[in-house]
């Protein structure tokens, strides 16, 4: 089976080609099938299709690559002396001298497996960056009473961060 038939079968196991299961009016299943044709008819081999499509993912969702520099010209002013990086838009610095902070650094996860970010327990889900490097995400286990459960992996949050105190009460 080829790459094509077996992404059309797997679409249409989803309803992606009609407005049953797809939010994009059925539109999700035929820009899928335009990016595989086009992946297809580049004839990557098993060691160059997962390199492509991992870069692919990464650019498409707006990640960046390479470890990001904090260099003025990486920065743009949204308003009111508030900074956001032009590679990653989930960095933030207050000032133009301010600290780097990223939004995403904590996903508190509750027993239902839905995720948030907040704070909890004073713990806020943004946290500063220590240096340049493309940042990253740490889904940490909450109880129901918003009491945190995975107190391991808060320890792995301050080996890449820098704790960044909560300065408004949710």
């Amino acid at each position: 089976m080829s790459l094509i038939n077996f992404a059309q079968k797997e679409l249409e196991l989803i309803n992606a080609f009609d407005g049953k299961g797809d939010f994009y009016g059925g539109a999700t299943g035929k820009s899928v099938m335009e990016l595989i044709e086009c992946f297809s008819k580049q004839g990557h081999s098993g060691m160059s299709a997962p390199l492509i499509s991992s870069l692919f993912v990464k650019l498409a969702d707006w990640k960046p690559l390479s470890h990001l520099t904090f260099k003025d010209d990486e920065w743009h002013e949204v308003g009111d002396g508030m900074y956001q990086n032009n590679r990653c838009s989930s960095v933030f610095k207050d000032g133009k001298d301010g600290k780097p902070y990223y939004l995403d650094a904590i996903t508190w996860k509750y027993p239902n497996g839905s995720c948030v970010s907040g704070t909890f327990e004073n713990i806020t889900s943004s946290q500063y960056l220590k240096d340049g490097k493309i940042p990253k995400t740490f889904y940490l286990s909450v109880d129901d009473n918003r009491n945190i459960i995975d107190r391991g992996g808060l320890e792995e949050v301050f080996k890449v961060y820098d704790k960044k105190e909560n300065t408004i009460k949710s």
